[in-house]
């Protein structure tokens, strides 16, 4: 894998609206609809909550009386094959006041031909300020920072570290592993690519909407969740840009 290239494994986008009253007469009229003009790959229903997975069981929709959550488990699969059901399921309950509230995602950059030990002690000289040995001969070997971002319309938080292969596949595994939990982020049938990088930049994403975000109709939805990708991606590349372009080896950070 090439320096610098981000990738997303896992994502979860949370669709939130006015508890439905109805939700029980409406939810059998809903499997109707999913029966009618659906083929899915994975059912699930119960009075509470109706989940389907569509194309690929990796891809889901699960609906209950307070809103809407979309997942997907691997980074190759398309959420606008979902469009279609997403839909559907509008036109069925019709919520009112429907806003894409959370957005949760992983990404990594690789970071080929770095050593693990090194990069991760590098990392945590930097998150820490910090140099050298210390007094008693202390030395940052490890880290993981929890950064706030906001704007007028966002508040994202970002908990970043160096992985290596099999940590990282633990992090995807086990989403609440993180310090921002997971519970949007599946945990069904993973699909993993031939290659997992060696030693990867690891960066946990969570953006909760302040204002905006209404969806009315499926389209709304697509466009949101394509703008929340956008700002995950922005922010793990400025992450990787700030902390490691230009900057591949501390002489400090090195450990024998």
């Amino acid at each position: 894998m090439v320096r610098g290239m981000v990738q997303k494994w896992t994502s979860g986008y949370a669709v939130r609206w006015t508890p439905i009253v109805t939700f029980t007469r409406r939810r059998l009229l809903l499997l109707d609809w999913f029966e009618a003009h659906t083929e899915p790959v994975q059912f699930y229903e119960d009075p509470d909550r109706v989940g389907v997975a569509l194309v690929d069981p990796g891809l889901r929709m699960t609906i209950d009386r307070g809103g809407l959550r979309l997942s997907a488990n691997s980074g190759d699969l398309d959420l606008a094959s979902m469009q279609s059901a997403v839909q559907g399921a509008l036109d069925v309950l019709e919520p009112k006041d429907a806003i894409l509230q959370t957005s949760s995602s992983a990404w990594t950059v690789p970071l080929p031909d770095t050593d693990y030990h090194e990069t991760r002690a590098l990392a945590a000289c930097r998150m820490a300020g910090v140099g050298g040995v210390l007094a008693g001969g202390f030395r940052a070997i490890d880290g993981s920072a929890l950064i706030d971002f906001e704007s007028v319309e966002e508040l994202v938080q970002l908990e970043w570290g160096i992985v290596e292969g099999p940590e990282l596949v633990e992090r995807l595994e086990d989403p609440d592993l993180g310090r921002l939990g997971g519970a949007l982020r599946p945990t069904h049938g993973r699909r993993w690519p031939d290659t997992i990088p060696d030693v990867a930049l690891l960066a946990d994403v969570l953006i909760s909407r302040r204002v905006g975000g209404q969806v009315s109709t499926a389209q709304d939805l697509m466009v949101g969740i394509q703008l929340a990708d956008e700002t995950a991606r922005t922010i793990a590349t400025s992450v990787f840009e700030g902390q490691w372009r230009g900057k591949a080896t501390d002489e400090f950070a090195q450990i024998g």
